[in-house]
């Protein structure tokens, strides 16, 4: 994951948390004690990240300018207090733009803030430490439950299936706000908008049910601020970490934000423009996909992913964060693996000859341990392509994942 090795907590400090998404840039300052926090300040800004980078694939001058501007302002917040260190992360927009190295530099050498690119799969196990810190001890039954945990952003949908507790399967979905914003009309009523989500989900819930039946899911955890939003509008605060949402109020929500214009909702919900105009999209997104599950309500716990970096800096060492995010980064593959029907017996096989090439020949080559892991995951899905076609299956295998 690139980190340097770090100390643990021992007294007092405090950092920092940037998190540099889609739509939005947001900061938040975090006292730390051994194996908590207290949040002292945050800011949030919206950019146009999202915009440039899903239609042209690039970060324009412009935008790259907004985001200086913004990060100049979020360090002169930060001036009064003893910062001991500024975290940084960036998710799908960064992940995907084209001059996103020139974009990193220009930061750096503008801030002195180096951006860490968090990719899909590491972005839902920070959000999975987040929910645990917030939920897990206040929700008994939560480690023997079959949940999902979701988060709707800017620029990707973020899924995680759980069963009992354990995680066993992992996806960022192309399902942005943004994303489907760009492909809405104007003259779309909310039924029209309704259906033309349901078409877009149909392919992405069929995967996810392959993998755990959605019937069987009896705990649905809705992570993000459009979420939290209706949570505190509709829903009940259960603690001081999470809302509630029943399944009648989140459809009460979702009917009456479809007959309202942007300035409505602006007016009902006493919010930005910026958050209105995403809002019915993010949470007709939840819906489609909650309603196929067998939960009852939504319990809407009061983390992002800056949270799940705090637990990370917190509670693991970099090896233990390296050896949770690389089970989980295997158990996708895995079940991925299984999908395709590839030989369970076979792939095992090869991997383990894979891995002991590699650890037996350390000495000469000289790779790390995130060059092992790309090792372990090519050689679990080298054979998926043959789902397609056995003939060049190794293309339909570059395929399937990509």
């Amino acid at each position: 994951m690139g980190k340097s090795k770090k100390k643990k907590v021992k007294d007092t400090e405090i950092i920092a948390v940037i998190d540099i998404g889609s739509s939005a840039i947001r900061m938040m300052v975090a006292e730390l004690h051994a194996d908590d926090w207290r949040i002292l300040d945050s800011a949030e800004r919206p950019v146009d990240l999202g915009v440039d980078v899903f239609d042209s694939g690039r970060i324009s001058r412009k935008t790259l300018l907004s985001v200086l501007k913004i990060l100049d302002m979020f360090k002169e917040m930060l001036e009064p207090y003893p910062i001991l260190e500024i975290k940084a992360i960036g998710t799908s927009a960064l992940r995907e733009a084209l001059n996103r190295d020139t974009f990193l530099d220009r930061v750096s050498l503008h801030t002195g803030i180096e951006i860490r690119i968090i990719e899909g799969v590491e972005a839902n196990q920070l959000t999975y430490y987040a929910v645990q810190h917030a939920i897990f001890n206040e929700i008994k039954s939560f480690n023997r439950s079959n949940a999902i945990i979701m988060e709707v952003g800017g620029g990707s949908t973020e899924v995680m299936l759980l069963n009992k507790g354990q995680m066993v399967a992992s996806h960022t979905l192309n399902l942005g706000t943004i994303r489907l914003e760009k492909m809405l009309h104007s003259s779309m009523s909310g039924a029209d908008i309704k259906r033309f989500m349901e078409e877009r989900l149909r392919g992405p819930i069929e995967i996810l049910t392959s993998e755990q039946p959605l019937k069987r899911i009896s705990k649905f955890i809705a992570v993000g601020g459009d979420a939290r939003l209706v949570a505190r509008k509709f829903g009940t605060k259960a603690s001081k970490n999470h809302h509630i949402l029943k399944a009648s109020e989140f459809k009460k929500a979702i009917d009456k934000l479809s007959n309202l214009s942007i300035d409505d909702i602006v007016t009902t919900m006493d919010i930005s423009y910026s958050d209105a105009e995403p809002l019915l999209t993010a949470l007709l997104v939840y819906w489609l996909i909650f309603e196929q599950s067998g939960a009852k309500e939504l319990i809407v716990p009061n983390v992002s992913i800056r949270e799940g970096v705090l637990y990370e800096y917190i509670h693991l060492s970099d090896d233990n964060a390296d050896i949770a995010y690389n089970e989980q980064v295997i158990t996708s593959a895995q079940n991925l693996a299984k999908k395709y029907h590839s030989d369970k017996g076979h792939i095992k096989q090869v991997a383990w000859i894979c891995l002991k090439l590699f650890d037996e020949l350390q000495n000469e080559h000289g790779l790390d341990s995130h060059a092992r892991l790309i090792l372990e995951v090519s050689a679990l899905l080298h054979d998926i392509g043959s789902f397609i076609n056995p003939s060049a299956h190794h293309k339909h295998s570059q395929y399937i994942i990509t």
